[in-house]
């Protein structure tokens, strides 16, 4: 995992909390907005978009994503397995819950736990 790159797991716990300091977003499959990805995404400032409910399966490591917290939505910019925009793999996803409003929403590569 390297700085700037998005965060995409199942979950996280306390064992996660240093990778939020120099990651460039983070996005889970479960969660909420009083989550522990929530809740220490909002205090280091990063990008987060929670219980996405299958974005683990449908991004990959290396896919060019934006993760736009005021909107709760994850977008495949450009899939790493196609070296183009994504046409059917992960798309878009939208989650049910959000957080970190007013984050920036720059591309950036995900990286898988």
């Amino acid at each position: 995992f390297e700085a700037g790159e998005i965060l995409v797991t199942r979950y996280t716990d306390a064992s996660w909390t240093p990778l939020f300091a120099i990651a460039g977003g983070v996005v889970t499959d479960i969660g909420s907005m009083l989550s522990h990805s929530s809740i220490v995404a909002r205090e280091f400032h990063v990008p987060s978009v929670v219980n996405t409910k299958d974005a683990t399966q449908r991004i990959n490591t290396g896919d060019l994503i934006v993760v736009d917290g005021d909107a709760g939505t994850v977008e495949v910019v450009e899939s790493a397995d196609t070296g183009g925009a994504d046409t059917e793999g992960a798309g878009s996803a939208d989650a049910d819950a959000r957080s970190t409003p007013g984050a920036d929403a720059s591309p950036a590569d995900a990286a898988h736990d």
